[in-house]
């Protein structure tokens, strides 16, 4: 009898062991499965963030170009037409494009203050300040009809180089991520499923 008592205590502990070895088991499995979704999902909620604000900085440098390209030709005008009267196509030509110049310039400078609020980087919002530094050189020479002259392509030059770096700084600021974990093959994706 003695036999059969330690025989069954030794297959009732091997259940017993067997039961919590394999409910470890399936806790243990659960905790790196749910740990795996979760990284995955702070990945693809990072991904998602990347996206949107790749998008709000991709729209902001056009509004930037485009308002600030506005000043710049409107700039060069008055300064042609300053220079040279034959330029004007009639008496008011010149003071229409002055107020245009001033109308445009704080639209330019909102945009510029709109993209380096979105600007998460340092060297966008570095070339962002110091194409609004020459926006506000190129503005001086077209806000009235006296003052200084200046050689329009000198104001088109500049303002194109400003507009080249803070374009650059705009793609590589977009162009970094930072994920939790690297690339998940198809086979790693499917394992959660």
């Amino acid at each position: 009898m003695q036999d059969v008592a330690i025989v069954a205590l030794a297959v009732g502990s091997a259940t017993f062991f067997g039961g919590v070895a394999g409910t470890a088991n399936g806790f243990i499995s659960n905790w790196f499965q749910s740990r795996k979704t979760n990284i995955r999902d702070r990945d693809l909620r990072a991904e998602r963030d990347h996206e949107e604000h790749k998008h709000a900085m991709h729209a902001a440098l056009a509004d930037v170009r485009l308002t600030v390209a506005r000043v710049s030709v409107r700039t060069q005008l008055v300064q042609d037409m300053r220079r040279t009267p034959g330029t004007r196509l009639d008496d008011s030509d010149l003071s229409d494009q002055i107020k245009h110049t001033r109308d445009d310039y704080p639209i330019a400078v909102a945009a510029l203050f709109g993209l380096w609020t979105l600007s998460r980087d340092d060297e966008t919002r570095q070339a962002v300040m110091a194409l609004l530094e020459d926006v506000a050189w190129a503005f001086q020479y077209g806000r009235s009809a006296g003052g200084e002259d200046m050689d329009p392509a000198d104001i088109d030059a500049r303002i194109k180089e400003r507009i080249k770096e803070l374009s650059a700084a705009v793609m590589n600021e977009c162009d970094t991520r930072t994920l939790s974990s690297p690339p998940q093959s198809r086979d790693d994706t499917n394992l959660g499923r």
